[in-house]
């Protein structure tokens, strides 16, 4: 479950971004829709210490960001179709 994030944090946001509807809801949606490394100076520093079951040579496809935030999420890296439905929070 989200919580709502706290006033100062959006303002912070919105000056980083520069954008007044920056929200968590968007850049998490924006960051989930794209796909590759959005900063790989930073990603040659950490990826060391991604586990070796994470498959780093689908980074550029375009469901790889969604694909791990799921895996991240429930702690399962394939979801059964079948199975029970996850309820997710929608309070961003």
């Amino acid at each position: 479950m989200f919580l709502r994030p706290l006033v100062a944090l959006l303002q912070e946001l919105r000056v980083a971004t520069g954008q007044e509807n920056t929200s968590v809801r968007s850049l998490l949606a924006t960051f989930l829709q794209g796909s590759g490394i959005p900063c790989h100076e930073l990603f040659d520093m950490v990826k060391v210490g991604f586990s070796h079951l994470i498959d780093l040579s689908e980074i550029d496809s375009n469901s790889f960001r969604s694909h791990i935030f799921v895996w991240a999420v429930t702690g399962c890296p394939h979801l059964d179709p079948a199975s029970d439905p996850i309820i997710v929070s929608d309070s961003l």
